[in-house]
């Protein structure tokens, strides 16, 4: 009979704990659970302030330091990035091959160096325009991604960012941009057209490398790919 009731336990315990980590939309109330600290004194705690309160709310299926990112279950599917996180760390959902739909936060300001690697099933993410900073290959090998629209306030589309994202056919460039690094978009095989704004006066070589079906539009001009490092010259002088 003690067996059975401590199967019974196990089983639920595990289900719980499947749910926060990755389908959950809203974010997790421990309130149930015990103090790790021991202290029971209610007073105590709200005299703490706000930070445990938030901690014990964050999902699951996340490690976050100091309003940063830092890992991610490679289970979760879905994840909510709560309120008060400002930074997702390099790597942080790297090879989270799972995971489908990121929604994240008013607030972030900066998606760090791959930090989305190799997600090959995200179909979604919204990037909030308190963005200012996107790293190096923080969206590469992102395979199911068809759409991105850059957030005015970032000024450098980084080396490698976009790089193999296969299925991507639509990007959104801000006036914000000043400068795309080499190897940006490089097979995009998918991205057809694009339009670079004025403010862009620095376009790295290969850039475009093995998009052979694009077409720039940049300063009222249309390049091919045939012609495109003639684009790679109009834009760095």
């Amino acid at each position: 009979m003690r067996r059975k009731i401590a199967l019974v336990l196990a089983a639920v315990v595990a289900a719980v704990s499947l749910v926060g980590c990755s389908d959950n939309k809203e974010p997790l109330n421990n309130s149930s659970e015990p103090q790790l600290s021991g202290n029971n004194n209610s007073s105590t705690s709200q005299e703490s302030g706000t930070n445990s309160t938030a901690e014990e709310n964050y999902p699951k299926c996340l490690t976050i330091e100091n309003n940063v990112v830092v890992k991610c279950d490679k289970e979760a599917t879905e994840v909510v990035v709560p309120d008060g996180v400002t930074e997702i760390g390099e790597g942080a959902f790297s090879d989270c091959t799972n995971l489908k739909e990121v929604i994240l936060p008013d607030g972030l300001t900066e998606i760090g160096r791959s930090a989305f690697y190799g997600c090959t099933e995200l179909i979604s993410i919204n990037i909030p325009d308190s963005v200012t900073a996107i790293n190096a290959g923080a969206f590469e090998e992102c395979s199911g991604l068809t759409s991105i629209i850059i957030p005015d306030g970032v000024t450098i589309i980084t080396n490698s960012v976009f790089l193999r994202c296969r299925n991507l056919t639509s990007i959104t460039i801000p006036t914000s941009v000043t400068e795309i690094v080499e190897g940006a978009f490089a097979r995009c095989k998918s991205l057809t057209s694009i339009t670079i704004p004025d403010s862009v006066t620095k376009i790295g070589i290969s850039s475009f490398y093995d998009c052979k079906n694009i077409s720039v539009t940049y300063k009222g001009k249309t390049y091919d790919y045939a012609h495109i490092e003639e684009l790679y010259e109009a834009a760095n002088g």
